[in-house]
Protein backbone atom coordinates (compact mmCIF):
# COMPACT_ATOMS: atom_id res chain seq x y z
CA UNK A 1 0.00 0.00 0.00
CA UNK A 2 1.19 3.22 -0.94
CA UNK A 3 1.53 5.71 2.34
CA UNK A 4 3.03 9.32 2.87
CA UNK A 5 5.07 10.69 5.82
CA UNK A 6 3.22 14.10 6.67
CA UNK A 7 6.38 15.20 9.23
CA UNK A 8 9.85 14.09 9.36
CA UNK A 9 9.93 15.51 13.22
CA UNK A 10 10.48 12.32 15.52
CA UNK A 11 7.49 13.37 17.41
CA UNK A 12 5.03 13.54 14.49
CA UNK A 13 3.65 10.35 13.55
CA UNK A 14 0.89 10.40 11.41
CA UNK A 15 0.98 9.07 7.72
CA UNK A 16 -1.31 9.19 4.63
CA UNK A 17 -2.45 6.00 4.00
CA UNK A 18 -5.53 3.65 2.32
CA UNK A 19 -7.36 7.65 1.46
CA UNK A 20 -7.18 8.71 4.78
CA UNK A 21 -5.00 10.67 7.69
CA UNK A 22 -3.72 7.69 9.81
CA UNK A 23 -2.16 8.18 13.80
CA UNK A 24 -1.81 4.23 13.95
CA UNK A 25 -0.13 1.98 11.31
CA UNK A 26 -1.55 -1.27 13.51
CA UNK A 27 -2.45 -3.67 10.74
CA UNK A 28 -1.20 -1.84 7.97
CA UNK A 29 1.18 -3.27 5.05
CA UNK A 30 2.74 -0.08 4.08
CA UNK A 31 5.89 -0.64 1.32
CA UNK A 32 5.63 2.07 -1.21
CA UNK A 33 6.21 5.77 -0.32
CA UNK A 34 8.05 8.67 -1.98
CA UNK A 35 10.63 9.23 0.53
CA UNK A 36 12.25 7.13 3.42
CA UNK A 37 11.61 9.04 7.02
CA UNK A 38 12.93 7.43 9.86
CA UNK A 39 8.88 6.32 11.37
CA UNK A 40 8.17 4.40 9.12
CA UNK A 41 11.64 2.62 8.02
CA UNK A 42 10.97 -1.39 7.42
CA UNK A 43 12.36 -3.77 5.10
CA UNK A 44 10.76 -4.24 1.87
CA UNK A 45 9.77 -0.49 1.69
CA UNK A 46 10.25 1.01 -1.18
CA UNK A 47 10.94 4.76 -1.89
CA UNK A 48 10.64 6.58 -5.41
CA UNK A 49 12.67 9.32 -4.80
CA UNK A 50 15.57 6.69 -4.27
CA UNK A 51 14.08 4.63 -7.15
CA UNK A 52 14.36 7.28 -9.44
CA UNK A 53 17.86 8.00 -8.19
CA UNK A 54 17.23 11.45 -6.34
CA UNK A 55 15.12 13.18 -8.47
CA UNK A 56 12.57 15.96 -7.02
CA UNK A 57 9.01 15.27 -6.87
CA UNK A 58 8.47 18.11 -9.58
CA UNK A 59 11.18 16.36 -11.49
CA UNK A 60 9.84 12.75 -11.66
CA UNK A 61 6.44 14.10 -11.91
CA UNK A 62 4.61 12.80 -15.19
CA UNK A 63 2.85 15.56 -17.33
CA UNK A 64 -0.67 15.28 -16.43
CA UNK A 65 -0.31 15.66 -12.85
CA UNK A 66 2.08 18.83 -12.96
CA UNK A 67 -0.71 21.97 -12.82
CA UNK A 68 -1.73 20.23 -9.58
CA UNK A 69 1.17 19.69 -8.28
CA UNK A 70 2.30 23.56 -8.64
CA UNK A 71 -0.95 24.67 -7.01
CA UNK A 72 -0.02 21.87 -4.31
CA UNK A 73 3.23 23.74 -3.86
CA UNK A 74 1.82 27.20 -4.22
CA UNK A 75 -1.09 26.84 -1.31
CA UNK A 76 1.90 25.16 0.73
CA UNK A 77 4.23 28.26 0.22
CA UNK A 78 1.85 30.21 1.15
CA UNK A 79 0.88 28.27 4.68
CA UNK A 80 4.77 28.57 5.43
CA UNK A 81 4.66 32.30 4.81
CA UNK A 82 1.28 32.64 6.99
CA UNK A 83 3.59 30.80 9.67
CA UNK A 84 6.25 32.63 9.38
CA UNK A 85 4.29 35.70 9.71
CA UNK A 86 2.53 34.57 13.08
CA UNK A 87 5.69 33.67 14.23
CA UNK A 88 5.20 30.03 14.23
CA UNK A 89 8.32 27.91 14.89
CA UNK A 90 7.79 25.03 12.31
CA UNK A 91 10.43 22.81 14.56
CA UNK A 92 8.20 23.13 17.61
CA UNK A 93 5.02 21.59 16.03
CA UNK A 94 4.05 18.83 13.65
CA UNK A 95 2.91 20.56 10.41
CA UNK A 96 -0.26 18.42 9.84
CA UNK A 97 -2.20 19.84 13.05
CA UNK A 98 -1.59 23.42 11.26
CA UNK A 99 -2.63 23.16 7.97
CA UNK A 100 -5.94 22.27 6.78
CA UNK A 101 -6.43 18.01 6.38
CA UNK A 102 -7.66 18.29 3.06
CA UNK A 103 -4.56 20.14 1.50
CA UNK A 104 -2.76 17.41 3.22
CA UNK A 105 -4.59 14.35 1.14
CA UNK A 106 -4.76 16.21 -1.84
CA UNK A 107 -0.93 16.41 -1.28
CA UNK A 108 -0.09 13.26 -0.42
CA UNK A 109 -2.52 11.62 -3.06
CA UNK A 110 -0.96 13.39 -5.86
CA UNK A 111 2.54 12.08 -3.82
CA UNK A 112 1.19 8.64 -4.26
CA UNK A 113 0.38 9.38 -7.72
CA UNK A 114 4.18 10.44 -8.77
CA UNK A 115 5.53 7.91 -6.55
CA UNK A 116 3.55 5.06 -8.57
CA UNK A 117 4.54 6.75 -11.91
CA UNK A 118 8.15 6.13 -10.89
CA UNK A 119 7.84 2.32 -9.94
CA UNK A 120 5.79 1.78 -13.33
CA UNK A 121 7.78 4.04 -15.61
CA UNK A 122 11.71 3.39 -14.68
CA UNK A 123 13.79 0.58 -13.74
CA UNK A 124 14.99 0.04 -10.21
CA UNK A 125 18.58 1.15 -10.32
CA UNK A 126 21.11 -1.58 -9.93
CA UNK A 127 23.03 -0.32 -6.67
CA UNK A 128 19.11 0.35 -5.20
CA UNK A 129 20.01 -1.36 -1.98
CA UNK A 130 22.78 0.66 -1.24
CA UNK A 131 21.31 3.89 -1.95
CA UNK A 132 18.82 3.07 0.69
CA UNK A 133 21.63 2.09 3.20
CA UNK A 134 22.97 5.46 2.14
CA UNK A 135 19.93 7.54 2.43
CA UNK A 136 19.24 6.05 6.20
CA UNK A 137 22.94 7.25 7.30
CA UNK A 138 22.82 10.29 5.61
CA UNK A 139 18.88 10.81 7.17
CA UNK A 140 20.52 9.79 10.85
CA UNK A 141 23.17 12.66 10.01
CA UNK A 142 20.76 14.87 9.49
CA UNK A 143 18.30 14.54 12.69
CA UNK A 144 21.43 14.61 15.01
Amino acid sequence: MYFQALDEKKECNAIYADGQLRYDIEGLTLDKTWAYTDHYHASGVLYAQIWSLGMTLRQACPENLKEELELLYSKGTAFIKAFATCKVNLNDVCFYDLVPKKYLAQLCEVKNQVSQHVFENFNKPENYNFLVDLSVVFYDIKSQ
